[in-house]
Formats: structure tokens, sequence, C-alpha cells
């Protein structure tokens, strides 16, 4: 019989890093290859060898299989109902453990979402004016020539109306600075279906109290118009609700400029 206080275990290795664990003799019979901690568990795994009692085999039937947590207090964990939470009413200024969490939590947060090393520098700081101006070029190009994923909803009804009419045209079609919704280059027509919020229609939104949003969005309208006018396109813009309350109106506006420019 061992003496009060003696140990009865065994000094074993990491398989992972090798440092000296101490281990009872209840986990040294149940495992044959040992780990310091989760970390080097998560790294070695490769290594880990599970018990035979623990495997679970195929075509084995689950333990809890068919158990509730009415029937199983197992499977009620850890929290029981009417029990307040341990932080309840507790913050950072009050507990000293609810600080060191929160601290902690910041820390990951900052470790998973490092500023970009180029926040604050401008094109111009980091490449020299003429590589910046290259450089922005080459961009916009990529840009227009962007295929999108995803046509807008008002977008696919406009164009799903003009197929059943036998219309052919190309839509997202890039030109120059501007992508044209829906665009007949033959007969230098550009079709855009703007949505009612994102370029503020002036039925629902006033256009002297309009947010970040729409009033970028409303000087790239006003830029696209005068460019396509000056490049002797016609400019068609219909509004979202317009499109879902009448499209054949819409229709019928396109069909009266198609027949003027043929």
């Amino acid at each position: 019989m061992p003496k009060k206080g003696q140990r009865t275990g065994k000094t074993v290795l990491c398989a992972y890093c090798g440092k000296p664990v101490y281990l009872e003799p209840g986990r040294l019979k149940q495992y044959k290859i040992f780990f310091c901690s989760f970390d080097c568990k998560s790294k070695g795994y490769k290594f880990w060898v599970v018990h035979p009692k623990t495997q679970f085999k195929k075509g084995s039937t689950p333990w809890n299989k068919g158990l509730t947590k009415k029937d199983n207090p197992r499977l009620k964990g850890n929290t029981i109902k009417g029990r307040p939470a341990w932080n309840r009413g507790l913050t950072k200024k009050t507990d000293e453990k609810v600080r060191l969490l929160t601290e902690k939590m910041r820390l990951t947060k900052l470790k998973a979402h490092k500023p970009s090393h180029r926040k604050g520098v401008t094109m111009e700081q980091e490449y020299g004016e003429e590589k910046a101006k290259q450089l922005r070029k080459e961009i916009r190009q990529k840009r227009l020539h962007q295929v999108f994923p995803k046509q807008s909803s008002i977008e696919k009804i406009l164009g799903q109306k003009l197929q059943e009419n036998n219309y052919r045209f190309e839509p997202q079609f890039a030109y120059q600075i501007t992508q044209i919704d829906i665009a007949f280059p033959e007969h230098k027509l550009a079709i855009y279906c703007d949505g009612d919020y994102w370029h503020a229609n002036p039925k629902f939104y006033d256009k002297n109290n309009l947010d970040k949003i729409q009033t970028v969005n409303c000087s790239y309208d006003k830029r696209n118009n005068e460019f396509l006018l000056k490049n002797n396109w016609t400019v068609l813009r219909f509004w979202g609700s317009d499109i879902l309350s009448n499209v054949n109106s819409c229709i019928e506006k396109i069909k009266e400029v198609l027949n003027v420019k043929e």
C-alpha cells in the first residue's frame, strides 16, 4: 500500500514537444500516447490513439439515441433552468474576471483582423505619381469588365420582358468609364434600372436630405449621363417602382427610341 501523500503515477514525455508530464495510474491504462496540453494534442493529432473501448465503430448505436433532456440528466449540460448566469449584472469595472475575459476576447479579435499595412497610405505615397496613375487606370478597366454573379431583380424583370418581345441586348455592358445595365450597342441606347433607395427616387426621397450612399450614386449617375450623351448615346433610366408596377410602359418607351434610331 502506498503511503499517504505518495504519488503512484508515472512521468511520461509529451508525444509532440517532449515535455515531461505526470499521470495518474488510471490515465496510464486508458491511453498509449500522451500530450502535455490541448495545443500539443491538436498539433500532434496524427499520433493520437483512441482506446478501443471509447472508439465509435460503424454500425454501433450512439448512447444518446432517442434520449431527451427530460429523460437523461447527462444531456442537460451545465445550465439549469432558473439559475442566472454567473456574470449577470457584472461589468469590467466591477469584476476582475469579466475584465480579463473581455480583454482576452479583444486581443483575439485583433490577432484575427490585423489592420492593412497600407492603412492611411495613398497609392501616390507608396508607388509614386506615375505608377499610381497607371495602376488606377488598370483597376478601372478590370472593374468595368468584371462579370457580376447576379443581376438585380428589376434588371431581370425588364430583361425577361425584352426577351419575350424578341429584342437582343447586352446585360452589364462595359463602355469606357461606365457599366450599362442593359445596352443596345448597335443603336447606342443605354438603359439603367435604378433602385428607388440606392439612386434616391424623388417620389420618396428629398434631394436636400440624402445619405452618403445616395449622394455618391447620384453623382455617378450624373457623370455617366453626361459622358454617354457626349458620345452620342441615348440614355433611358427607369425606377424600380415603375418596373415593378408597370413594366409594359417601360417596354413601350424602349420601342419608341429604337424605332427612331432605326
